[in-house]
């Protein structure tokens, strides 16, 4: 059973159902003949809501009432997925993840609920606009911190992320035009909980440590 109380680098998400990982591995498969690209696995596949960085296990209980708290506030949310994007939007890909082409609003306001009663928690929170997304890729010649879109602003009493560093692509780099279009089917996904979760950064990539669950509200 997963130790909560030994602290790591945490963070908070939205795990795919299991069928929804699948349907999204199996749009990945054009993804795997690019060698300068990282694939994600599909246990991989869920939605950031808050990363909190290198929490001390004192600090674990505080990252635990932000999953409480947004698991009583929030309720449960459809994401559509349609398609591949890439950061940044310009220049040698960094990242790759599966974009929306429905309606966010539940999402995001699952995001900012968790931002704000992070920040009440004393961790500190992107000030960016939301961005629902899975991750899929990552370029082999990133290293960084974080392993997440969404990170923290330096300022705050916890949380303290190292910026991230770059070896980066040659600029001529681009995804294949092909990846890039829109998918025939888009994937409707039902997010129904949110789980905190311990990042390991393993050689071959990061790997997720779900920590504990909570239901939705409106989840059976």
């Amino acid at each position: 059973m997963p130790d909560a109380t030994r602290g790591g680098r945490l963070f908070l998400a939205l795990p795919l159902p299991d069928d929804a990982r699948q349907r999204l591995a199996e749009r990945c498969r054009s993804l795997q003949p690019i060698s300068w690209l990282r694939v994600a696995p599909p246990g991989n596949h869920r939605v950031t809501l808050q990363f909190f960085g290198e929490v001390p296990a004192e600090r674990v209980a505080a990252a635990e009432r932000v999953l409480v708290a947004v698991a009583s506030r929030g309720a449960e949310a459809e994401l559509t997925l349609g398609g591949f994007a890439t950061l940044p939007p310009r220049g040698a890909p960094r990242v790759i993840y599966a974009r929306p082409t429905g309606p966010t609003a539940g999402v995001e306001q699952l995001i900012g609920d968790a931002r704000a009663v992070s920040r009440e928690q004393g961790f500190a929170v992107d000030g960016r606009p939301p961005l629902p997304h899975v991750t899929v890729a990552r370029s082999r010649r990133e290293t960084r911190s974080g392993g997440h879109l969404s990170r923290p602003a330096a300022a705050g009493p916890a949380a303290q992320v190292a910026a991230p560093t770059w070896a980066p692509l040659p600029a001529h780099v681009r995804l294949p035009e092909a990846a890039l279009r829109p998918w025939d089917t888009p994937l409707h996904v039902r997010l129904t909980a949110v789980s905190l979760y311990r990042s390991h950064l393993r050689a071959g990539g990061a790997e997720y440590e779900e920590l504990a669950t909570k239901p939705l509200r409106g989840a059976p």
